[in-house]
């Protein structure tokens, strides 16, 4: 893959750590929809000198002196190097872990066999950056999603999608890429064959009880346009669409929702749990709802807040005035029992 830039000294490439991961990027990043953020990782955390460093600021970007990995011959490179390049931005842990990965799976793509430095290197912990919207900003969601629908700023693909997102709580990737085949209208449900969930059955499982009506429609919309895609799109390769963050800003800006780092079109899934967990779901139940593999992510998602806690507590109001009645017949109870004992005697 890289034989015409990499000349192997002792099965590792002889060029500095820059220039790889430069490689890397124009081969198997550049045409990916996130390219922009994988420019931007590489840029400010990957390929800084050995003796330089960016940090953010309010205002742009200044070097200090620290260590980093660009000018690094990638056979020199040793694990104490990337430990102490991790260890230097630990004030942007979500930044650092995500370059982390990157140069993880770039040197496990390129070389397999040869030790890799990035492995094992144990993260930073990051702080939950969730976005949960309150009961008003969702009606105010709903209502300018169509509102815009309707003056015209926003496709019925891109609006029906985002509604379907809000209604299943699915990933994104999931909605967008579904196929007409996919859908179950009896079960109300969508199976599919290939996604990021372990599940015993084999497939995940996308429940549309509540979307029904969209579906139906997007249906529609496939068997008249003779498309596979339920949310197709012209100007995507895939035939159908690939991103809806623009159109999700849009519906937020309108609705009057400020807009922060942590709004984006995912939140709807981490939203749609926390309203799942303050109705009374079991954790378990909205681990096989979202899909997560393993549900520690699941509680990630799904934060408890005062409304989940004051249903508890209501909840538990008539076991515990149970129990109450129970303490004030206890004595008369043990006294009959006494007496009855006392007879047998």
């Amino acid at each position: 893959m890289f034989s015409s830039i990499i000349r192997r000294a002792t099965g590792t490439p002889t060029i500095t750590f820059s220039q790889f991961i430069d490689q890397y990027y124009q081969r198997c990043w550049k045409n990916k929809h996130t390219a922009r953020q994988f420019r931007s990782v590489i840029e400010n955390y990957l390929k800084p000198r050995h003796d330089e460093k960016k940090r953010p600021k309010s205002e742009g970007w200044q070097r200090e002196p620290g260590p980093g990995l660009g000018d690094i011959r990638c056979n020199k490179l040793t694990r104490e190097h990337v430990k102490a390049w991790h260890a230097i931005h630990q004030d942007v842990p979500r930044m650092v872990n995500r370059a982390l990965q990157m140069a993880n799976q770039a040197w496990r793509d390129v070389l397999p066999d040869a030790f890799n430095p990035f492995d094992n290197v144990r993260r930073h912990p990051e702080r939950d950056r969730q976005r949960r919207l309150t009961e008003d900003e969702r009606a105010r969601f709903l209502a300018s999603l169509e509102e815009l629908r309707r003056e015209g700023r926003m496709t019925d693909a891109t609006a029906d999608a985002i509604l379907v997102m809000r209604g299943t709580f699915a990933r994104k990737s999931e909605i967008l890429a579904l196929r007409r085949e996919q859908v179950d209208i009896e079960a109300k449900i969508a199976l599919l064959d290939i996604h990021k969930t372990d599940d015993l059955d084999g497939a995940r499982t996308i429940q549309l009880a509540l979307v029904m009506p969209v579906i139906r429609r997007r249906l529609a919309v496939c068997e008249a346009q003779g498309t596979p895609y339920l949310f197709p799109s012209d100007r995507s390769h895939s035939g159908h669409l690939t991103c809806v963050l623009r159109a999700f800003h849009l519906i937020c800006e309108h609705a009057g929702i400020v807009r922060t780092r942590d709004l984006v079109a995912h939140t709807l899934r981490g939203d749609g749990a926390t309203v799942l967990l303050e109705e009374g779901t079991d954790l378990r139940v909205i681990q096989k709802i979202l899909g997560h593999r393993d549900i520690k992510t699941t509680a990630k998602y799904a934060q408890a807040t005062q409304k989940s806690a004051q249903a508890a507590m209501q909840r538990a109001q008539a076991p515990l005035e149970v129990s109450k009645a129970v303490k004030r017949v206890a004595p008369q109870l043990s006294g009959k029992g006494g007496n009855r004992g006392t007879r047998r005697r």
